[in-house]
Formats: C-alpha cells, sequence, structure tokens
C-alpha cells in the first residue's frame, strides 16, 4: 500500500571521508617513488634548509630498510604539526592577502602550492616518524633569533589509513622532548620512512639519485641549497649531488630572455666565446598581431625566463676528443633532456626520458642541420612564480598546464634558443669547404706519407744489405755505422706512418659527416619523389572531378535548378581549376622534366614564378618590380632548374616580407641584365642574419623555425652546374633587406 502524504523534511549533509582515501589520494597524485621522493626534499627547500641529507639504508630489503630525510631549515612547532601537516590540502605558505609569503631566510618563494607534499611519504612506506625542532630566522641578520628547547616527535602508521575507520578516527601520537637528533644549536626536521612498499633495486636508487642530481637548477648559487646522498649499499653514489657531465660538454649557451622575447646570451664553443642579443620571435607568425602600418610582435605571454644549454657530441671520433669514454656516454643517455625549473626547483616530467617536450627528434628528421638530438642536449631552463604568473602547475604538480599562449611561447622560445645552439654547433666548421680541404688534406698526407715509407723502406733494405755484407767480410765497425742509419731510415718511416693515419682519419671523419648528410639528403628525395607521385594523381582527379562539375552543371541548367546551386557548383568548378593551373606551372620542377636545356628567357620565367606566388604577394600588399635592361638575358639550362631558383627566391623573401614592421610598403625588386648576364633579386624585409651569412649556402643552416637550410644550397648547385654563380651581397643594395646576385659566364 502507498502511503498518501509526502514526509517533508530539510538539512544538510556532510562528508565524512574514510581513512582510506588519504592512501587512494597519494596514489593517484604521487606517480612514483622519485617524484615522492623529490616532493619531500622541496619540502626542505620551503623550510629555508641549506642543507639536506638524503639516507638510504638497506632499501633492497623492504621489511629491513628505511629512508631519512633530514635537513637544517626552520623545523616545525607542535602547532605547525597539528595545523599544517595533519590537515591535508592545506596550503600554509599563503599569506592573509592570499598571495605566497616568501621564506624569511634566502626570501624563498616556496614551492610546495596544495600541501600534497605529504602523501609522499606514504608512497615510500607504511611507517613516517617525524622529529622536528622549531626556529625562527631574522630576515635582517639571516641568523636565528629564536630556538625551540624542545623537539616535536610524530608518529604516523600508514596501515591505520587501510582500515574501514574514518579519517578523524586515525590517532597518531606525539610527543615534546629534550632534543635527542637536534641537539644544541641544530634546528630542522628528519623524517625517517620504515615498512617500505617496496624492494629497491640499485637502478631504482640511481634513477632517483639522477632525480637528485636534475632537482635544483645550476642556474642557482650552490651554497644556497645542497642535497648530500648516502647509501650503505651503494656507496659509489654517496656524496654531494652534482652534474659530473657539464664540463665535457663543447659547445654551451646561457641566456636570459626578456619579456620582449629577446635573448642575451653567451655562446661558447671549443674555440670561440662571443656575446650578443638576438629577437627569438622572427619567424614565428603567431607573434604578429595587428595589420598594415600597426603590424608589430606581441610580448611573449611566458614572460621572461633565463636559460642554459650544453650540447655534446656523440660520434666516436669527436667524444673522445671533448673527454667522453663510453661510462660518461651511458650517463649522457639518463640526463640528457631540457628540464624545467621553477624558483630553482625542478618541474617534473620535463627532461625525463622520453618526455621531449622540445620534439628535439621529430625536428631532427627534417633539419639534421641546426636541430640537436635530445640526446645530446642537456639543458636548463628557470622560471619563477613571481615573473611567469601564467605558467602554472598541473594539480597532481606533475608538469605545467600546456594549453593556452603562455606554455606554447615558452616551448617556441627555448626552442629557438636550443636551434640558434644547434645551428652554431653545426656552422663551428663550414660542412662544404671542410670537406674539399680535409679530404685534399688527407689524400695529401696519405701520399706524401706512402712516397717516404717506399724511400725509406729501400735505403733501409740496402743499408741492412750492406751491412750484412760487412759483418761477412769482418768489417764491424761499417756494419754497426750501416745498422744505425737503417735504424733512423726505419724511425723516419714510423713518422711517415703516423702521417699517413693522421691523413686517413681526416678522410673517415669527413667520410662519417658526408653520410649524415647524405642520408637526410636521401630521405628528403624520397619525400620529393612521392610529393611528384601523389601530384600527378592529384591532378588526374582534379582534372576527373572538373569534368563531372561540367556535367552535373549541364544537368542543372536544364533542369532549371535555383540560381545558388549553380553559382555554388561553378565557383568550384573555378576553384579546382586555379589549383589545376598552379600544379601544371609548376610540373618542370619535376626530376623527370627538369633534366633538358633549352634557351630561356630569364625575365618569362621570373614572371611565371610571380604570378604562381600572387596570392601570397596580395596578402603582403607587396610591390614586386621586374627590371628588364637590353638586351634581354636568355640562358641555356632546364627550365624546371630556373624556375626552382626562382621559387625559392621568392618564397623566401616572401616569409620574411611578413615580419616587416615599419610603414614602409613591402616591395621586391628583381634586376635582370642582358648585358652584364647577372640577376639581382632583393626585398626590403629585415635581411639575412648576419651570424649566418658566412655559411648560408652550406646544407641544413637556416633561421626558419621550420627551414629545412636546402634551398640555397640547391640553388647554389644547380647554378654551379650551369657555370653560373650566386652570391650574397652586402653592400651596393637594390633594397635595403636581403640582396642575391647571380652571375651567368659567358658561354
Amino acid at each position: 500500500m502507498v502511503e498518501n502524504s509526502a514526509k517533508i523534511e530539510k538539512g544538510t549533509l556532510r562528508f565524512r571521508p574514510r581513512a582510506r582515501l588519504l592512501y587512494l589520494l597519494g596514489h593517484e597524485l604521487i606517480s612514483d617513488e622519485t617524484i615522492a621522493l623529490l616532493e619531500l626534499v622541496k619540502n626542505s627547500y620551503d623550510a629555508d634548509a641549506q642543507k639536506v641529507r638524503v639516507k638510504l639504508i638497506d632499501v633492497s630489503n623492504k621489511d629491513k630498510g628505511r629512508i631519512e630525510i633530514r635537513d637544517n631549515g626552520h623545523g616545525m612547532s607542535l602547532d605547525t604539526m597539528t595545523t599544517a601537516w595533519m590537515e591535508p590540502a592545506r596550503d600554509n605558505k599563503k599569506g592573509t592577502d592570499g598571495q605566497r609569503d616568501r621564506t624569511r631566510k634566502f626570501n624563498r618563494l616556496p614551492l610546495g602550492e596544495k600541501g600534497v607534499g605529504r602523501f609522499s611519504a606514504d608512497k615510500l612506506g607504511l611507517r613516517l616518524e617525524i622529529v622536528s625542532r622549531f626556529c625562527r630566522f631574522d630576515p635582517k641578520t639571516k641568523g636565528v633569533a629564536y630556538l625551540s628547547p624542545e623537539e616535536v616527535v610524530v608518529v604516523i602508521e600508514g596501515r591505520k589509513f587501510l582500515e574501514e575507520a574514518y579519517l578523524d578516527e586515525i590517532e597518531c601520537p606525539w610527543q615534546t622532548r629534550a632534543p635527542e637528533e637536534f641537539k644544541q644549536d641544530d634546528h630542522g626536521t628528519l623524517l625517517r620512512i620504515s615498512e617500505l612498499r617496496n624492494d629497491w633495486s640499485e637502478e631504482l636508487v640511481q634513477r632517483i639519485h639522477l632525480g637528485l642530481a636534475r632537482l635544483a637548477s645550476p642556474l642557482s648559487k650552490a651554497e644556497d641549497f645542497q642535497i648530500l646522498f648516502n647509501s650503505n649499499e651503494y656507496t659509489q653514489l654517496s656524496g654531494r649531488i652534482e652534474n659530473p657531465l657539464l664540463k665535457n660538454a663543447p659547445y654551451f649557451l646561457d641566456g636570459v630572455i626578456d619579456e620582449e622575447g629577446v635573448m642575451s646570451y653567451t655562446l661558447k664553443g671549443p674555440n670561440h666565446t662571443k656575446k650578443d642579443k638576438m629577437d627569438l620571435r622572427l619567424g614565428h607568425e603567431h607573434f604578429l598581431v595587428g595589420k598594415g602600418k600597426d603590424l608589430a610582435l606581441r610580448k611573449p605571454a611566458c614572460g621572461p625566463f633565463r636559460f642554459r644549454l650544453y650540447a655534446f657530441e656523440r660520434e666516436k671520433r669527436l667524444w673522445k676528443k671533448f673527454g667522453m669514454d663510453k661510462e660518461k656516454l651511458e650517463l649522457l643517455n639518463a640526463l640528457a633532456g631540457v628540464s624545467i625549473y621553477r624558483n630553482n626547483f625542478r618541474v617534473m616530467p620535463y627532461g625525463e626520458p622520453g618526455n621531449d617536450w622540445l620534439y628535439f627528434d621529430r625536428r631532427r628528421v627534417q633539419n639534421p642541420g641546426k636541430v640537436l638530438g635530445n640526446d645530446r642536449v642537456v639543458g636548463y631552463v628557470e622560471i619563477s612564480q613571481n615573473l611567469n604568473p601564467q605558467l602554472r602547475d598541473k594539480t597532481n604538480r606533475e608538469g605545467l598546464i600546456e594549453e593556452g599562449a603562455a606554455f606554447a611561447d615558452l616551448r617556441d622560445l627555448a626552442i629557438e634558443a636550443a636551434d640558434f645552439l644547434g645551428l652554431q654547433r653545426y656552422m663551428s666548421v663550414p660542412h662544404k669547404k671542410r670537406s674539399k680541404e680535409k679530404i685534399q688534406e688527407g689524400k695529401s698526407d696519405i701520399e706524401a706519407g706512402s712516397q717516404v715509407v717506399e724511400k725509406s723502406s729501400a735505403r733501409a733494405k740496402e743499408t741492412i744489405e750492406k751491412a750484412s755484407k760487412d759483418v761477412g767480410e769482418g768489417r764491424t765497425e761499417e756494419a754497426k755505422t750501416a745498422l744505425g742509419q737503417a735504424a733512423a731510415e726505419v724511425k723516419t718511416g714510423e713518422e711517415a706512418t703516423k702521417r699517413i693515419d693522421e691523413g686517413k682519419n681526416k678522410l673517415l671523419e669527413e667520410l662519417a659527416v658526408s653520410e649524415e648528410q647524405i642520408d637526410n639528403l636521401i630521405a628528403l628525395s624520397g619525400i620529393g619523389m612521392s610529393a611528384e607521385r601523389m601530384t600527378h594523381e592529384f591532378l588526374r582527379a582534379i582534372k576527373h572531378a572538373e569534368e563531372q562539375l561540367q556535367k552535373s552543371l549541364g544537368i542543372l541548367n536544364r533542369e532549371k535548378a535555383s540560381k545558388e546551386i549553380v553559382g555554388l557548383i561553378t565557383a568550384a568548378i573555378s576553384q579546382l581549376e586555379i589549383v589545376r593551373t598552379g600544379l601544371q606551372q609548376m610540373e618542370p620542377l619535376y626530376y623527370s622534366k627538369r633534366k633538358d636545356s633549352e634557351l630561356l628567357n630569364v625575365a618569362e620565367i621570373a614572371q611565371k614564378i610571380e604570378d604562381f606566388h600572387s596570392n601570397r604577394i596580395r596578402d603582403l600588399d607587396a610591390q614586386v618590380s621586374i627590371i628588364r635592361e637590353e638586351p634581354e638575358l636568355c640562358v641555356d639550362m632546364g627550365k624546371g632548374h630556373l624556375m626552382q631558383v626562382f621559387d625559392n627566391l621568392f618564397d623566401n623573401s616572401l616569409y620574411w616580407l611578413k615580419f616587416k614592421l615599419n610603414e614602409d610598403r613591402r616591395k621586391i625588386t628583381v634586376k635582370i641584365s642582358g648585358k652584364d648576364r647577372t640577376i639581382v633579386f632583393s626585398d626590403n624585409g629585415p635581411g639575412v642574419d648576419r651570424k649566418i651569412e658566412e655559411h648560408l649556402f652550406e646544407p641544413f643552416v637556416s633561421t626558419k623555425p621550420e627551414g629545412r637550410g636546402l634551398g640555397l644550397y640547391i640553388i647554389q648547385d644547380i647554378l654551379e652546374n650551369y657555370k653560373a654563380e650566386i652570391e650574397l651581397l652586402t653592400e651596393n643594395k637594390l633594397l635595403e633587406g636581403a640582396n642575391f646576385k647571380i652571375t651567368f659566364r659567358e658561354e
């Protein structure tokens, strides 16, 4: 039977969490032992500690092992212990105004933000003993203004949190006592964790050691915060935590990127050091704001930051030169990557194995010249809560929130800095010039050495035969003299053999460099052939689509269909015709079409390529002038090759003209002279970066963010095959930007 009257009541409900919720949250927020230990060390940093000691005792056996983390920070009073440590998710590091209070001694901004670091101890073991002696630092003298006469001891049994009890029913015993751990003037906190959840392998301990080595930023002063490590089982890891590899890096870039995106840097290589500035926003379209006269580069949303990057060589003949060995290479495998630090402390997981947040490996396939492999770089990016408020931590403290402009700008600027270092490394010895010179040096060494060895061997043979004859005839002194001469000839031969080895090594080194370049060129040629094949298929498909649309249009006209539908189909046919015409214009660029030479009017080809880029020219409101000086310049070469030359020059100019910020109209001027047999191609964009002028025509050298650095190299190669040359003009320019002069020698 159903009740006829409803019972109307009101009230409030309260959550009453079970104790196991703490365990579940901890295991969700703290992913592994490395993260857990790092979070506890961060707490020591927040407590104004100068030193923290991490001690691992018998950790290979979870039942016997224990972990101790001891610091000399300000410690915790009983009141702090009960109101801060024992209240999960409480952020006790904010002041009454909601802003984060700096620490009293070192003026640090606390790293712990959401009160979750305390879950870390539970991740490591089931039993935690906290011993702490509180002090108050004087912010002026940096000394101790007050020292508590007792220390506080709290014991937390993790097993209780696995029971069915409610969280507020779990009791954790505490006591105050005369100092036993922190005697005399000592102060700080000791965390003693036992009943470990897992046996710790040597691999895990090494991983934690490496994590600690990267925890504190090397950009901060060493005396500010030191981590000391001790293990009774893995004694080779004991001592002060530091990165031992950095002194072996042959290339080093240290800099600051200001709020405008301008990098001030110091660059060091094996034989040079230089300081300069450069705007890292150039080349990135998403930094452009406004239109026309109001066009400008916006400020990066991430704010200013510091960085330091170290680049290493991994080729065998090179890493030995810089003091590396197999053991150090293995260490580099573990430490390689670019880490992010906030207020001198590491933000995980950036720079961890497998975390290639700057896309080194993916981009290196596209441009092996300027892009370092992730396994060749150790880097540090330093942000702060004060200067980079838009860069916020994820809730689980593992990483930054990557959605939005702030992180995207940080990534782009860091990529530009890293690629600048990679390009400087690549250009440290010009590849093309170096190849020819060193191959010739190697050949000369081998030839000269071989001649010396041959002559020395012949003379030594004659001398030994003479000595043998002298001995047989009793002329001992003459035999001794002859043998001495033979020994000298052998020594000369040995020296010549060394020269042959040097020549061989030079040739081997050049072969290795060439092999790397050839591999990448082969990969790119494969992409080109695929593109050519797909273009042919695309042209056929477009032609078929046009035919079908024309038939449909005829039917619709006969059926007197709506003008709107007819208009849409007509517009679609027009667009397909534009695409087809453009693809057909570029057909001569295909390899199969480039081989045949013919007499070409250079100005007509330049005009054809201008027409091909007409949409881009119109979008930029650029003025293109093709000046034809009599007589007309005609050259005998492959049509596709000449089109490729102009296409690359137009493409480069139109790309960089986007970053012309002054009020002058964007311009491209092409001056073609039949009398001088020259082409001068110029624009009024930002011009060629002077740092790469000397290496501009080498493969894989580019300052475009996504550039391969092959365009000008290929142009130069094409022109050389037709007895022509290209050069960058730095004087007598037509326009103030980039100016290239092509000269065709008399036939």
